[in-house]
């Protein structure tokens, strides 16, 4: 008999292998890994987060207790789904509310990583691409875009027709 010790799966070992799982082959490793962005706005940050199936539109949620009891339901699993709350009663139509956009696989696609990024290959990837060397975004003044198809001045201003749930038993 040799003075190979055996595993539990009966394979002979010396006890001087890594115990570290091989890494596969077909990934890159974590350094070389950049963000890519499959979206440029929220509008299609949401279409990106419906195609993995994690987003859930609920419709006419109240602002004063069902969003606020909702979320805070969400917020505490991984893998709950973005919710979209729509047709807020005593809100304008279309005035949406998104939460808990911060989970699941959407985490990876938000921080513009592959899905198959496990917790710890993701923090490793966006510490090497934000934050090793921080780098500053330089500023571009721009004549019209998306920020601002809606423009509201004087007395047209009225911010109580926004969603703004009581997220907390003092809140308003």
């Amino acid at each position: 008999m040799s003075d190979l010790m055996s595993n539990p799966l009966g394979a002979a070992t010396t006890g001087a292998e890594d115990p570290r799982p091989a890494v596969s082959p077909s990934k890159p490793p974590i350094e070389e890994i950049k963000p890519k962005f499959s979206y440029k706005d929220l509008r299609e940050w949401i279409v990106q987060a419906e195609k993995l199936g994690e987003v859930r539109h609920v419709k006419g949620a109240s602002w004063q207790e069902e969003i606020g009891m909702a979320a805070e339901v969400v917020l505490h699993s991984e893998t709950a789904p973005a919710v979209i709350f729509e047709d807020v009663p005593g809100c304008p139509k279309g005035f949406r509310l998104l939460t808990n956009f911060f989970g699941g696989k959407r985490k990876n696609m938000t921080l513009g990583f592959p899905e198959h990024l496990n917790k710890i290959e993701l923090s490793e990837a966006f510490l090497n691409s934000y934050l090793k060397e921080l780098k500053q975004i330089p500023y571009q003044e721009v004549e019209d875009g998306p920020i601002l198809e809606n423009i509201l001045t004087g007395d047209d201003i009225d911010i109580t027709k926004f969603p703004a749930p009581v997220w907390h038993e003092l809140d308003g």
